[in-house]
């Protein structure tokens, strides 16, 4: 019944701020939240980190979680459906502006323009973060990537979407919306689109 199911919670809760610890990827997202930028790039590489051998095992554990596979198949075909949309945008002979609203890290981002390298196509990746968006630099530098920029914004920030130079003709909002039940600030978030 419902007590059992707040005993396991609690338990599984305690075990997390405990021994969970020991896994990089439980401890960082303590640390930045577990649906924060950091956390979500973690998910994606899906590298088992760890202090101890425990540690690495529990980090395994956690990597492997339906929740987090099904995050990484997401990213697997947002980065399938970016990757077409930009060739018909470039095959049509147009410049490819891309922005991303709330990046992080922007990693899949990033994958793409790799693979795409030699087409007229340029990033700006948004984030509230400054930490992610510090990471998401050094990892663009890492790539050799120079088509792509990092600015704090915020997505539901209607003018703030609104002044986002060059416009872009591709724009992405994965992973944020539905964290928000209130639909105001998402509906800001979309008018600022449908201006630029």
């Amino acid at each position: 019944g419902p007590l059992l199911k707040a005993v396991r919670y609690g338990l599984q809760k305690f075990g997390m701020w405990t021994l969970g610890r020991l896994s990089n990827g439980v401890q960082l997202g303590w640390k930045t939240g577990f649906n924060s930028g950091d956390s979500l790039d973690y998910v994606y590489e899906n590298e088992v980190r760890g202090k101890t051998p425990i540690g690495r095992l529990i980090d395994r554990a956690y990597l492997n979680a339906v929740g987090w596979k099904a995050m990484r198949e997401r990213q697997h075909i947002l980065e399938e459906l970016l990757r077409k949309t930009i060739q018909l945008l470039a095959d049509d002979g147009h410049p490819v502006r891309v922005c991303d609203l709330a990046a992080g890290r922007g990693r899949y981002v990033l994958d793409v323009l790799q693979a795409l390298q030699g087409t007229d196509v340029s990033a700006l990746l948004r984030d509230r973060s400054p930490h992610s968006l510090a990471e998401g630099r050094r990892l663009a530098q890492s790539l050799g990537l120079e088509n792509v920029s990092y600015e704090e914004g915020d997505a539901f920030d209607k003018e703030s979407v609104l002044s986002i130079e060059p416009a872009p003709n591709l724009a992405i909002v994965s992973g944020l919306y539905e964290l928000f039940p209130d639909n105001g600030p998402i509906l800001e978030s979309l008018e600022g689109l449908s201006g630029v």
